[in-house]
């Protein structure tokens, strides 16, 4: 019960944070959190890069107050997180049955961002992105260039990078 009503806090935090930075929860997979961020029509709007990389940021700052929560409840468990993004052209809307409709995304962006997350687990790099986000970002964000990177279900690799802080 205690373990439940703290993974369902970690949750409404997640949810705050990613609408304070433009953000959509997409849905709660088991412990996984797909959020999504919509590209603006003007080609020199660059917020649906701009404010991921804000979030990922500040989620990793929460995940970390909120893993002194978790060791007092589970002093022998660990909380870590990991984040995967990546931009690209998605389809949005209801799959499912008639009783049972899910809006969702799909796309190979949304699963090259799940790839991504998992990555993070192999590269010990809490927040890893895409070449795009990469490019896009590297005005207002530092990251390491961790070089192209073989992704289950892909057969090319993916030029990938660990965001590391803002720059300034």
């Amino acid at each position: 019960k205690d373990l439940s009503l703290l993974i369902g806090g970690w949750f409404k935090e997640v949810g705050t944070l990613i609408d304070q930075f433009g953000g959509a929860i997409d849905k709660f997979i088991g412990d996984c959190v797909m959020a999504y961020w919509v590209k603006a029509q003007t080609a020199s709007d660059i917020d649906y890069v701009i404010q991921p990389l804000k979030a990922a940021l500040a989620l990793v700052e929460l995940a970390d107050i909120f893993g002194d929560r978790f060791k007092e409840l589970l002093p022998a468990h660990e909380f870590k997180i990991g984040v995967g993004i990546h931009t690209g052209e998605t389809v949005m809307g209801n799959i499912g049955t008639i009783g049972r409709p899910d809006f969702t995304s799909m796309g190979d962006s949304v699963n090259v961002a799940f790839r991504l997350e998992s990555q993070t687990k192999v590269t010990g790099k809490t927040i890893l992105v895409g070449p795009e986000l990469a490019s896009l970002g590297a005005t207002a964000f530092e990251f390491e260039d961790l070089g192209p990177m073989s992704l289950k279900g892909k057969n090319e690799k993916i030029q990938v990078s660990y965001l590391i802080r803002p720059k300034g």
